[in-house]
């Protein structure tokens, strides 16, 4: 059966966001990788390796609803944990947390280097996984330029 793919016209859309939002390279990552399937395996999107190339899997319900805005950044967002190597996962973490720390690592990422991509977002789709959001009160003396592990083990440290 053939995976249903984002079209070409809403895929050039995208590109042009990128381009006007973020940086050059992720515009030619979303080109060379641009593998856009629709699944409802997925709840929102998640970044998959298939035959050695990186996919984007997104339910078709969300991306249906989701404004130029938010699939743009959930395309660049899913593009960074690529570029970031997320998939590389230590046995001994539980992945759950590790997906959370990853998407801090990732949030952070773009409200430093390419805050416009988040400024077309609605008050239901900004992000939820930033410094500020997951560790609230004492957010202010925690750097937002750390990797993914960085703050995987400060969030084990404050379960503790």
């Amino acid at each position: 059966m053939k995976e249903a793919r984002i079209s070409k016209k809403e895929f050039n859309v995208i590109a042009a966001c990128l381009a006007k939002w973020t940086n050059p390279i992720l515009v030619d990552v979303w080109h060379l990788y641009g593998g856009l399937v629709f699944s409802h395996a997925y709840e929102r999107a998640a970044l998959e390796i298939v035959d050695n190339k990186v996919r984007i899997n997104v339910n078709p319900k969300c991306w249906k609803r989701w404004s130029k805005y938010k699939k743009t950044f959930i395309v660049a967002h899913e593009l960074l944990h690529g570029i970031f190597c997320h998939w590389l996962i230590p046995d001994d973490v539980d992945r759950e947390w590790t997906n959370i720390a990853q998407d801090i690592q990732v949030n952070e990422y773009i409200n430093s280097h390419w805050p416009a991509l988040t400024l077309g977002l609605s008050k239901s789709e900004e992000l939820h996984a930033t410094v500020e959001n997951v560790f609230k009160n004492y957010s202010g003396g925690i750097p937002r330029d750390k990797n993914y592990p960085y703050y995987y083990e400060l969030m084990q440290r404050c379960l503790k």
